[in-house]
């Protein structure tokens, strides 16, 4: 058991010797973490000219300040900061492995002077820009082990120039198996982060590559960009592993890789925001303020790069940052009133509140006005980004199927539109057609057999009561009958077509026409002896099938229809079967004149007409027709 009074003396000497000017740390065997606060001084260098022989000398002790908490924060700046404590161990307490951690990872140098009481100095020298291999510790802040012995007195100094012109000098003594757990179950921390990251970026970016021809998709194209340079700027701090791993020995990206991510990232959080949100057309003069917003905050990073104005790279970050990022808040939100009935948008804008407010947090943190040594407030964006990511994802995969849902009530009203004008424009040829036959007959060849007739009227006048008075009576007759087969054969006219083509190629090219304009695609499968039919049938059937083809591709919701022809004993099968949604109305149902027409048309040429139709199972039609015996190829009207 330590003994109060040995404690006491020890305190005593140390405050009345070398620690009447130093805050001095006292190590225990117990102790396994000391948080430095008060004991601790520093002393600002704006220039970065002060050397550690200066302060070794304590010619400038009377600037010495004491630290004001245990996670001073000296907001944005650019000055150089040496800390100063004496540390010491407990005569009992058992030698330990102690290490001094500088829990904050911006700088671009950091070098740590431990003086024992012989005056006797060891130096460690760390920093972005110096190699990786330099670190004591391969760990995302600076760890340093203090080289103590026990009983003795050291003084330490720490030199901390930043890198990206933000001082956070939350110091920490650790016993060393401590840190170990602590160090270990923060890289776990951000190894499940960046992995989350990792999986969400590569989720959508396939999601983007198999679909990138379907509505919708193509605004997984800007976010997989996003998620891509969010988890690039994420490299850049927490664990580090841009500048560890990455690019550790590249000055530039040392220097300018935080802040010049954090703007490309920005930026295309903006593109993808106005891309999803149509922010250009709903509020046009805010997608004009982001716009003008980048382009000041690139305007200045290129002079900071240049070394024309030299400013705080986190200040200026984080400045732009919340403003530019607040113009996309207000621009979601207000897209999202004008349309409250779009439901992609809500959480699009929860996405975009989610990462500005952990932004906002981080903010405060840097600033001072929140603690930065705890855990919410120093890991907010991470939360934020996560949460962001899931309202994201929610919201694309809404937003694909109202694009798709949009595209397919489009492609139908194109599909009625094209098939009603194909309809109608097939139909209007075979009425001229018809209308050029039948005035051709009529007015010619009706009209010459009818001066024909007249003139045998007369001549039959003269023979009346003579032998020969039957004869111009049958030519009469014979005459009567040709007009009157005229009038019926200009009444049933048969295109040309099928004449020169057949049945079976007028279907074919029926099928491939609704297959070049439509969204379904019709197959036929057919015997080659429909061209055996007679001529009339061939027309009624090819209207028929026509007629329910065109239902198919108006109504059927499907993809593909085939169209089947075989013969089976004394009749010939048609067969029309498609994948589609079905659900047809029912034998005696009203089924709309479409198919009562094809119903009497096949009836007219003695043919049957079934339909069968399940929820869910598509659309199935048959015809069935009886052969001529004997089979021939003349116009039966």
């Amino acid at each position: 058991m330590r003994s109060p009074l040995l404690i006491c003396i020890v305190l005593f000497l140390s405050m009345g010797g070398v620690g009447r000017a130093w805050g001095q740390v006292l190590l225990s065997g117990d102790q396994t973490r000391q948080e430095l606060d008060t004991v601790v001084h520093y002393l600002e260098d704006p220039g970065h000219g002060i050397t550690f022989e200066e302060m070794r000398a304590g010619t400038r002790r009377a600037e010495y300040r004491q630290l004001p908490s245990a996670n001073p924060n000296f907001g944005f700046t650019n000055s150089t900061y040496w800390m100063m404590f004496s540390v010491r161990e407990l005569p009992e307490a058992e030698p330990k492995n102690w290490l001094l951690e500088l829990g904050y990872a911006a700088y671009a140098e950091v070098d740590l002077y431990i003086m024992d009481s012989l005056g006797q100095v060891a130096q460690q020298a760390a920093g972005d820009w110096r190699p990786h291999p330099n670190r004591a510790m391969s760990f995302h802040n600076y760890v340093f082990p203090l080289n103590l012995l026990a009983q003795g007195t050291h003084r330490v100094f720490l030199r901390m120039r930043p890198l990206v012109g933000q001082v956070v000098a939350p110091l920490t003594i650790w016993e060393s198996r401590a840190f170990s757990r602590y160090a270990e179950g923060y890289t776990l921390f951000w190894g499940i982060y960046l992995g989350m990251l990792l999986i969400v970026l590569l989720y959508h970016a396939a999601l983007y590559a198999f679909n990138w021809r379907e509505p919708g998709y193509e605004g997984y194209l800007y976010l997989s960009l996003y998620l891509l340079l969010f988890l690039s700027f994420e490299m850049t701090r927490g664990s580090c592993l841009g500048i560890r791993f990455l690019w550790p020995e590249n000055r530039w990206m040392a220097d300018n890789g935080f802040v010049s991510l954090f703007f490309c990232m920005v930026a295309a959080f903006a593109a993808f925001y106005g891309k999803i949100m149509d922010v250009t057309r709903c509020v046009p003069r805010l997608a004009l303020l982001i716009k003008i917003g980048l382009g000041i905050w690139a305007l200045v990073l290129g002079l900071m790069y240049l070394d024309v104005v030299v400013l705080s790279k986190n200040a200026v970050t984080l400045f732009f940052g919340v403003g530019v990022g607040g113009l996309i808040i207000a621009a979601s939100y207000l897209c999202w009133r004008e349309r409250p009935e779009y439901r992609p948008a809500l959480y699009y804008f929860l996405a975009a509140t989610m990462i500005y407010s952990g932004g906002v947090v981080l903010l405060m943190t840097r600033w001072g006005l929140l603690p930065s040594g705890q855990f919410w407030t120093m890991n907010a964006l991470n939360v934020g980004s996560m949460l962001e990511f899931v309202m994201l994802s929610v919201g694309m995969s809404l937003r694909v199927k109202s694009e798709q849902e949009r595209k397919h009530r489009a492609l139908q009203r194109d599909l009625d539109t094209q098939i009603t004008d194909l309809e109608a424009s097939f139909s209007q040829e075979q009425k001229e057609e018809r209308r050029e036959l039948s005035m051709m007959l009529h007015d010619q060849f009706g009209n010459e057999l009818w001066v024909l007739r007249q003139n045998i009227q007369k001549l039959y006048q003269a023979y009346i009561g003579t032998p020969n008075a039957d004869r111009f009576q049958d030519l009469l007759d014979t005459i009567r009958k040709i007009l009157a087969g005229i009038r019926v054969i200009s009444r049933h006219y048969v295109p040309d077509q099928f004449e020169e083509k057949g049945l079976a190629v007028m279907l074919h090219d029926m099928a491939q026409r609704l297959s070049d304009t439509t969204a379904i695609s019709f197959t036929t499968h057919l015997k080659g002896q429909e061209n055996l039919l007679p001529l009339r049938s061939q027309l009624q059937l090819y209207y028929a099938l026509f007629e329910l083809c065109a239902n198919i591709a108006k109504h059927s919701g499907g993809r593909e229809a085939a169209l089947v022809s075989f013969q089976k004993e004394d009749f010939y099968n048609f067969q029309i079967r498609d994948d589609g949604r079905g659900g047809l109305p029912a034998e005696g149902e009203s089924q709309g004149s479409g198919l009562g027409n094809v119903r009497r048309r096949l009836e007219s040429i003695g043919a049957t007409f079934v339909v069968s139709s399940l929820a869910g199972q598509g659309t199935f039609f048959k015809v069935r027709l009886p052969m001529p015996v004997p089979q021939d190829r003349q116009i039966h009207i």
